[in-house]
């Protein structure tokens, strides 16, 4: 008898676990524990797929079986069992005694490596790597990031850089897809005669698109360059900063990313920089986040110090690892 009253109570708590209901437009019906609405998205945790995304407007009802927070458009917060039917489609929703402007926060870190070595008709090693480290929270988002690239062909030296940037981002209106920026850069290029370029800009950006899957994000500000050589004099110039951002993943994290940067003096449209990186990144399975990186990057300055080039391309695969 005892055996029979401890079955039903471990049935009873293991279905109470998924009791929430989520109903689609399209007619189905996902239960599982409701975790958060949060940006236009709800979290579930299902017994099927794990913990799955769902686009709000994709939603026509949903109900929790225990007491939720909730959080309205001026900043009041409900605890209730909630019925959207009868409450509405509210647009932040937690479970948990976390507070709602902390438990949205969230650190990224990538740690990049990239090197080979080759031996034969021509000898040349290749270092290169960097880090980034970003802080997500509802309203901001902050990232520090550093790099460096270093490559000798034979005895001579052939890529010597070394960059260090901060970049902020406020983000406005409801739906969070007005921002305002800034960033500033620092890069050092001893190969180029670049003994240190700072960059320092900030202006308005929108994301065209913003969803899990699918980002295009747009920028235009104001920028303030100067550029120090080693063997030439030292310029400097205000003017436009343009930014394009594109990333779009299409299944298991598999992912195709496009970034843009060009900047114009305003003396004259002529003097400018454009900067172009685009790759694909692949996923190594799901239990170790190491992703794999291959693509192409694209540095055109239109007047570089005498003597040099105006374009450097890059052809790269290094690996990234994100904790």
């Amino acid at each position: 008898m005892r055996i029979f009253f401890l079955f039903i109570t471990i049935f009873f708590i293991y279905f109470q676990a998924y009791a929430d209901d989520v109903a689609l437009k399209d007619g189905s019906l996902v239960k599982g524990e409701i975790l958060k609405i949060h940006n236009n998205l709800l979290y579930i945790k299902t017994k099927f797929a794990g913990t799955i995304q769902i686009k709000v407007p994709e939603i026509s009802q949903v109900k929790t079986d225990l007491p939720v927070y909730l959080k309205n458009k001026n900043g009041e917060i409900v605890e209730k069992v909630y019925n959207s039917a009868e409450d509405g489609m509210w647009m932040t929703l937690w479970t948990g005694e976390y507070d709602p402007d902390v438990f949205i926060n969230k650190w990224e870190r990538k740690v990049t490596v990239d090197m080979h070595q080759k031996n034969g008709n021509s000898d040349e090693e290749k270092f290169a790597g960097g880090l980034e480290v970003k802080y997500i929270r509802e309203y901001d988002v902050s990232k520090v990031y550093g790099k460096f690239r270093d490559t000798t062909r034979g005895e001579r030296k052939t890529a010597d850089e070394r960059e260090f940037g901060v970049d902020y981002e406020l983000l406005l209106g409801e739906e969070k897809k007005h921002s305002w920026y800034a960033r500033t850069d620092w890069l050092k290029d001893k190969i180029d005669d670049l003994k240190l370029r700072s960059t320092y800009a900030s202006g308005y950006g929108y994301y065209f698109v913003k969803d899990p899957d699918l980002v295009l994000r747009a920028r235009t500000g104001i920028q303030y360059r100067e550029e120090n050589f080693y063997n030439d004099p030292t310029e400097d110039s205000t003017g436009l900063d343009f930014g394009l951002d594109y990333e779009q993943e299409f299944f298991d994290k598999l992912s195709w990313y496009t970034e843009i940067e060009y900047s114009p003096a305003f003396e004259s449209f002529e003097d400018y920089i454009l900067t172009h990186e685009s790759g694909l990144s692949i996923p190594f399975g799901e239990d170790i986040s190491l992703i794999w990186r291959t693509g192409v990057e694209h540095n055109y300055t239109t007047m570089p110090a005498e003597g040099f080039e105006k374009l450097d391309t890059l052809y790269f695969m290094k690996l990234i690892f994100e904790f």
